[in-house]
């Protein structure tokens, strides 16, 4: 996927351990530990240089070719709940039209190819994709038509959206968002848009890059939700796909805690799913991160975690465990409310330069080694402190490994959880 464009960061001057460290931001290997001893590092920038780009020599076979082909269509339909239908009506002056085939990506998928038959009905040449997919994301197509002389016409590319035509939706969309809602109160998409633009506009400062697209941002009722799923599930409120930059949310726990807490939750998951390269980052980390970017709180979750901290069963960092499972108060969602003070600890203490170090170099280091380049302490010594900060009367437990969580599946989305409570 495209790469951040990274905004100008005066990052300062970091003191750590090892010339093998040094090497990695050089663009060498990644070392196994820090070696002792004090190296400057210098300024982190990995944005990508430019490469020029290349023009294709003209082929003047091929542009032969196409000037033979008469294409009159070449179209996506959106069939939603259903999926999508692409169509070609073309004929080729030379001969028959022998075969064409479909290519077609998302953001967060490589291509994939199929071949388009005749339809008599349409007239046309068409494929069906049956998608099993929520409304409103882009999907990108391009088609390969040859005839039975041999001759070629290969199409531009082509971006259209995976649209709901069977109900009324409001569009609210700017430079940095689109947000579309079917039901909900009057005032909602103007809210939800309001807080949508402001997320954005946070996130781009705290991490030091924008996005070179619009996320989107669809709200609908359960309901409504429900209907495009293959399989079930009623206990789901929302998905978001990070690396597609799409999050669709239901009504179900209330309008102002989508305006207040959610959608604002899900669109920094956005931004971490942006930089692919950070696929270590353990579970708590990313829900409690997210959870520190709700404008509103829905409860207090650091006395919750200050409650919690000298029981049996507290976790320790080094356990990447399920962030929605219960804590040693009976409450769900324990790597949120822990990850949630993680966070505040590290910026109140470390600071914001801290924080756009640690999300520039997930493009070249592992999480371990990112926190320490940005704060200068391992995470066994930031636990050590936070823990500390938050009232530990002992040391964190030792880890005993357990099954993991990665908070970055390859192909399944990301799910939205009820909040715990007061």
């Amino acid at each position: 996927m495209t790469r951040p464009r990274f905004f100008g960061l005066t990052l300062g001057l970091f003191i750590l351990g090892g010339l093998s460290l040094l090497a990695v931001l050089l663009g060498g290997s990644q070392p196994a530990s820090f070696a002792q001893g004090s190296y400057i590092i210098p300024t982190l920038t990995p944005t990508a240089i430019p490469t020029a780009t290349a023009i294709p020599t003209a082929n003047p076979v091929a542009t032969a070719q196409a000037s033979l082909f008469t294409l009159e269509e070449a179209s996506l339909i959106s069939n939603y709940p259903t999926g999508v239908t692409f169509r070609v009506r073309v004929a080729s002056s030379a001969a028959e039209i022998e075969s064409i085939r479909v290519r077609i990506w998302t953001r967060d998928s490589t291509p994939e190819s199929a071949p388009l038959t005749w339809d008599a009905a349409a007239q046309a040449y068409t494929y069906f994709d049956r998608l099993f997919e929520p409304p409103w994301f882009e999907i990108s197509y391009s088609f390969r038509i040859r005839d039975r002389a041999g001759n070629i016409l290969e199409t531009g590319d082509f971006t259209s959206e995976y649209a709901d035509e069977t109900r009324t939706w409001t569009r609210r969309e700017n430079d940095d968002v689109i947000v579309l809602i079917t039901g909900g109160s009057k005032g909602l998409a103007d809210d939800l848009f309001a807080s949508s633009s402001n997320a954005i506009r946070r996130l781009e400062d705290a991490f030091g890059f924008s996005l070179d697209y619009k996320p989107y941002v669809v709200v609908m009722d359960q309901a409504s939700f429900e209907e495009w799923q293959e399989h079930l599930d009623p206990s789901l409120a929302g998905l978001t796909y990070g690396t597609r930059g799409y999050t669709v949310q239901t009504l179900t726990f209330g309008q102002s805690e989508l305006v207040d807490a959610t959608v604002p939750h899900e669109l920094t998951h956005i931004f971490q799913g942006f930089i692919e390269e950070a696929r270590d980052i353990p579970g708590w980390f990313t829900e409690g991160h997210a959870t520190y970017f709700e404008p509103v709180p829905q409860y207090n979750y650091e006395a919750r975690v200050r409650a919690m901290v000298n029981m049996p069963g507290f976790p320790t960092l080094a356990d990447n465990f399920d962030p929605g499972r219960n804590g040693p108060d009976g409450r769900n969602r324990l790597g949120y409310d822990v990850g949630y003070t993680f966070i505040k600890y590290w910026i109140d203490n470390y600071g914001w330069e801290s924080h756009r170090v640690f999300w520039q170099a997930q493009v070249k280091l592992d999480f371990e080694e990112a926190l320490q380049l940005a704060t200068g302490q391992t995470l066994a010594d930031l636990e050590t402190e936070w823990r500390r900060w938050l009232g530990a009367t002992g040391a964190a437990p030792t880890l005993i490994p357990t099954p993991t969580f990665p908070p970055f599946p390859t192909a399944r989305p990301m799910p939205t959880l009820p909040s715990s409570g007061s």
